[in-house]
């Protein structure tokens, strides 16, 4: 990584990067479910490897405003997709050989603003990005991942009223996860049987995902110079269900696409104590 400044307010930054990932998730549904399993590489599975370049400049405007723009380019080969039966806990036995190897590409710009006071801190953030995969068994060219999200907003902001007394609040808003599903049917004449077509994976967009979280942090200094921090926050606080996965089906001739949610408001509290 490298940063260089070219006045007191303005500097380019960027950067290389490059990892390996040993564990691989073992998923028989496109849900992110407790039941997905990790499991290690081996002689047949490779570690997964990824290199991401950055660049990109910071800008300081005067009273603690901030621009942050990145633009950055990533890489992966060596992944893997799990083909094995598609039921709600994966199947381990021979788990290596129900395995489909590819590579994937992201790409994307970033653009973040922040305001920062003693007491007070906001901060925006935007993304334009697209991520794609390409495994030769599935398709014959790249395809959108199913987290393939063009745009990405969180806002942020906290004020502490003094030292112990704190309330934030951040929504998050991004268009939604991608699955795959039947694009048609076809009648065969001959064999009397209905066959349903499939485009491309991940064919399918669920609609936009957005929530708010709210929250409030008292915080307490011990006297042997310990601190404790009572917390009360509330996930999703508009309650939207947003949707978790989709389906498609036929009515009356016509493709009909179905969105499921299930999680609500979720209120909760917290204790934490640090000594």
């Amino acid at each position: 990584a490298a940063r260089v400044f070219l006045s007191d307010n303005f500097s380019l930054k960027g950067s290389w990067s490059t990892m390996n990932q040993f564990s691989h998730q073992v998923a028989a549904t496109y849900l992110d479910l407790p039941t997905n399993l990790w499991m290690p590489s081996t002689a047949l599975i490779k570690p997964m490897h990824s290199d991401q370049g950055v660049l990109g400049f910071i800008y300081k405007f005067s009273r603690g405003l901030s621009l942050d723009v990145e633009c950055f380019y990533k890489r992966m080969t060596n992944m893997y997709e799990y083909t094995g039966v598609n039921t709600m806990l994966p199947q381990i036995d021979h788990w290596e050989e129900v395995f489909s190897e590819g590579m994937g590409r992201a790409y994307g710009a970033e653009l973040s603003i922040e305001y920062r006071t003693h007491n007070l801190q906001l901060g925006a953030n935007y993304t334009l990005s697209k991520s794609e995969r390409y495994f030769e068994n599935s398709y014959h060219t790249w395809y959108p991942d199913r987290n393939d999200n063009r745009h990405r907003i969180n806002l942020t902001g906290s004020y502490r009223f003094n030292r112990r007394f704190e309330l934030y609040a951040g929504w998050t808003f991004h268009s939604g996860n991608r699955f795959t599903g039947k694009s048609a049917y076809v009648w065969d004449d001959e064999q009397g049987v209905e066959y349903e077509i499939y485009g491309s994976p991940n064919n399918y967009t669920l609609p936009p995902y957005h929530r708010l979280d709210l929250g409030f942090n008292w915080h307490h200094k011990t006297r042997k110079g310990g601190e404790r921090t009572f917390n009360i926050s509330v996930y999703n606080a508009y309650c939207h269900i947003n949707p978790m996965f989709g389906m498609i089906e036929e009515r009356e001739g016509k493709m009909v696409g179905l969105a499921y949610g299930l999680i609500p408001i979720v209120p909760s509290i917290s204790y934490l104590w640090k000594f």
